[in-house]
């Protein structure tokens, strides 16, 4: 009777073990694949930012009009969401920032722009 337990007892083990084997790789398989969409969005959220102060981005001229602000704030939300450092979110909360005057909207500015040269140097 005790080697028909042990018969029965062996491939359960197998399948216990098989079982937990494809749950660690599907779990693993499912963190690298959100790790990847983050740096994604984080990658995209800095692209973004970095373009308001280039060629005709919004900000390039060094003017911030009430509808700029209001669209400078959302991306700042978005991209704080997102995971994007300070360096970048800093500056574009304020220069969404409807309380801002034009001296710190300047260096909000000026900031974010080194920033994303820093960002394109690496």
């Amino acid at each position: 009777m005790t080697t028909a337990v042990a018969v029965v007892c062996l491939p359960l083990a197998a399948c216990s073990q098989a079982e937990d084997a494809a749950r660690s790789a599907a779990s693993n398989a499912a963190t690298n694949a959100a790790d990847s969409l983050r740096t994604k969005a984080q990658q995209e959220a800095v692209k973004q930012a970095c373009g308001l102060t280039t060629g005709s981005g919004p900000l390039a001229d060094g003017q911030v009009s009430a509808n700029e602000r209001a669209a400078v704030a959302s991306i700042a939300s978005v991209a704080e969401q997102a995971g994007v450092p300070k360096q970048y979110t800093d500056p574009l909360q304020t220069v969404g920032d409807s309380e801002a005057g034009k001296a710190a909207t300047a260096k909000a500015v000026d900031a974010l722009r080194q920033a994303c040269a820093g960002q394109a140097a690496s």
